[in-house]
C-alpha cells in the first residue's frame, strides 16, 4: 500500500504517468482470448465516452490505467504492533464506529502479514 497525498501525490502521479509513457507494459494475450479483451475496452472505453478509433484517448486511459492501477515501491517502513493478534481481532469485532473498526482491521492485517506500508516522502 502506498500512501500520498496533496503535491506529493500529484508528483507520484506523473513519475507513473511519465515511466508508463516511455514503457507501456501492456501483456500479450493469446488469441483465443483477444475477443474478452476487445470487449471489455469497449466496455470500459465506452463508459468514457472514449470511442474504438479514437486512439490517443484510449492510449491516455491505458497510461492512466497504469497510473492508478499498479502497485508502487517506495520507503520500507517498519512499524510495530503492541498488540496481539488476538487482542486486535476482539478490538476489530466490538469496534462501535466504522473508521476504528478500518483502523484496527489495517493493524490486525499488518500484524498478520496480510499487508505492508509504504509511504513516500522522498517525492
Amino acid at each position: 500500500m502506498v500512501f500520498a497525498q496533496g503535491g506529493r501525490r500529484h508528483r507520484l502521479q506523473e513519475a507513473l504517468l511519465n515511466q508508463a509513457k516511455q514503457q507501456p507494459n501492456i501483456s500479450p494475450l493469446p488469441s483465443a482470448f483477444q475477443h474478452y479483451r476487445q470487449e471489455l475496452e469497449a466496455q470500459v472505453y465506452g463508459a468514457m465516452g472514449i470511442t474504438r478509433d479514437d486512439k490517443a484517448n484510449r492510449q491516455l486511459a491505458v497510461l492512466r490505467n497504469g497510473v492508478f492501477g499498479t502497485s508502487v515501491m517506495g520507503l520500507k517502513l517498519q512499524v510495530e504492533i503492541k498488540q496481539s493478534r488476538e487482542e486486535l481481532e476482539k478490538a476489530v469485532k466490538y469496534a462501535a464506529e466504522a473508521s476504528s473498526k478500518e483502523r484496527l482491521q489495517m493493524l490486525y492485517w499488518l500484524k498478520t502479514g496480510q499487508a505492508t506500508i509504504a509511504i513516500l516522502n522522498h517525492l
